[in-house]
């Protein structure tokens, strides 16, 4: 039985094939992999800084490990994969990625939080389970406060009490 080393590269990768759902962690290190052109497979690679969102992990935790998607989602949500990738596993992958990718779009949330929307409202509507819920992505994804950047934003609801909103006119 073959193997082959695989090298570090940073991507993280959601792997089908008899055995289950393994994910492979971005690697830091050389990593062995066991899983033989002989056998059938399927993948979907992770750019670097793609795969904790999908995955739901930050990749710290996976670095050069390998373990079971089970370990990581819920088993409906895993049973449903796995049910899914009998018929046809490339397109079960795609789907989950596709699935994952258009539930939200935490820059498009931002930009209606911008506009002036009740943040209330907008975390709502966007799926999250509360304001604070949509606070905490915004926070991840900027570094300050949902307030913070409202506010900082120049075509923002907070500057439309100005004549001119800051940032929107220079003076020669």
């Amino acid at each position: 039985m073959g193997g082959t080393h695989v090298l570090p590269d940073g991507c993280m990768d959601l792997i089908r094939h008899a055995d289950g759902f393994p994910v492979a962690g971005p690697d830091a290190t050389s990593q062995f992999s066991d899983l033989v052109a002989d056998r059938p497979l399927t993948a979907v690679r992770f750019e670097p800084g793609l795969g904790p969102p999908f995955f739901g992990v930050d990749a710290s935790e996976l670095t050069d490990r390998r373990v079971p998607l089970d370990d990581l989602w819920p088993s409906r949500r895993v049973r449903l994969l796995a049910a899914r990738a009998e018929d046809d596993p490339v397109a079960a992958l795609v789907d989950a990625v596709r699935g994952a990718v258009d539930e939200h779009d935490p820059m498009a949330d931002l930009a209606r939080a911008r506009a002036g929307d009740d943040f209330a409202r907008v975390a709502a509507d966007c799926g999250y389970s509360d304001q604070a819920h949509l606070a905490r992505e915004v926070r991840a994804l900027s570094g300050v406060t949902l307030g913070e950047l409202v506010r900082s934003h120049p075509g923002s609801a907070a500057n439309r009490s100005r004549l001119w909103p800051s940032g929107s006119i220079a003076l020669a």
